[in-house]
């Protein structure tokens, strides 16, 4: 199973974490807001997903899809760290460094595959459980604390993939959450997302094929754009290997978070990004391994509610791996 953008948890950070004269909060009310904001924010994402062909590739051809293995369970892990540099300008004048500081430990989170048995239409279902994350690395800072909290939320989740008799998933379902407004809300994403977990053309590709993947994702206002490039590597009877290539880009506009103060309005004003890795899809437990970078860069100015009014700016500059490999 394709992995979800990997910016849908550092827009949610970014979400949580932009300054805002919040005060009288204690921190239990405050984990509570963070965590139904999320939900909110997850709730109201809108996702749009197209495949196209670009190269069909060398001979012999065949169409990719997957081929779910009855009784195959795997264990993988996704290590995931990112790095970060910016600034907040103040209405006065004055610069000072991101407050969450530049660097981010290291989280791995725990995913099992297990490949049920088939059903009399013939589809076959795949239960998808997150089994736990850990921090690696000091955990002490609030980068870590928000990582740590956002992460928290999706804990015991579970989820089932339903695979038609084409190789084709055609339905997600959330089975179980730790958190029962992120699991609604995960729910109407996985929706309208179903059809991108594979992410493979219908048409027969060969080795050194290649296919565009194009998805619009809007949340909290604005509305993001990723444009990746898929260039089939390898294939085996049970596998493919890829390489992808993406870049990304959001139109400027006004960020609506929930809970935010009336008049607090933070503001895009430049985002783009570019992103490479190779990834290892095993066709028989719908598991992607393999390795990515995204290097985002982003520009904020953030209208500040109150009498005296006035503009902070922000500026960031955004540098994720991502490490998914089967568990040891």
């Amino acid at each position: 199973m394709r992995r979800l953008p990997g910016l849908i948890l550092p827009l949610l950070l970014l979400g949580a974490s932009t300054p805002a004269p919040l005060s009288g909060a204690s921190v239990s009310a405050a984990a509570t807001s963070a965590s139904e904001m999320a939900a909110d924010v997850v709730g109201g994402m809108k996702f749009d997903f197209l495949v196209t062909l670009e190269d069909p590739g060398a001979e012999p051809r065949a169409v990719l899809a997957y081929r779910p293995r009855p009784g195959a369970t795997v264990t993988f892990e996704a290590v995931s760290s990112s790095q970060s540099e910016g600034s907040v300008t103040m209405p006065g004048g004055q610069t000072t460094p991101m407050p969450t500081g530049n660097k981010t430990p290291a989280t791995v989170t725990t995913t099992r595959n297990t490949v049920g048995d088939p059903l009399p239409n013939g589809i076959i279902p795949v239960h998808v459980e997150m089994l736990g994350t850990r921090v690696v690395g000091d955990a002490s800072g609030e980068g870590a604390r928000a990582m740590t909290d956002a992460w928290a939320m999706m804990k015991g989740m579970s989820f089932q993939v339903l695979v038609d008799t084409n190789g084709r998933p055609v339905q997600m379902d959330v089975e179980g959450g730790a958190d029962p407004a992120m699991a609604g809300a995960m729910q109407g994403l996985m929706d309208q997302m179903t059809a991108a977990i594979g992410g493979l053309p219908t048409e027969p590709v060969g080795v050194g094929g290649k296919w565009s993947v194009d998805s619009a994702m809007s949340m909290l206002g604005m509305e993001m754009k990723v444009h990746a490039t898929n260039t089939l590597l390898a294939v085996t009877p049970d596998s493919l290997d890829l390489g992808i290539v993406s870049t990304i880009h959001m139109d400027q506009g006004t960020m609506q978070i929930p809970g935010m103060p009336p008049g607090f309005a933070p503001q895009i004003t430049r985002m783009t990004g570019s992103g490479s890795g190779t990834q290892h899809i095993d066709l028989t437990t719908l598991v992607t391994t393999g390795t990515m970078t995204t290097d985002v860069s982003m520009d904020m100015a953030i209208q500040m509610p109150g009498a005296s009014g006035g503009k902070m700016a922000m500026t960031m500059r955004m540098h994720q791996s991502s490490d998914t490999h089967l568990a040891r």
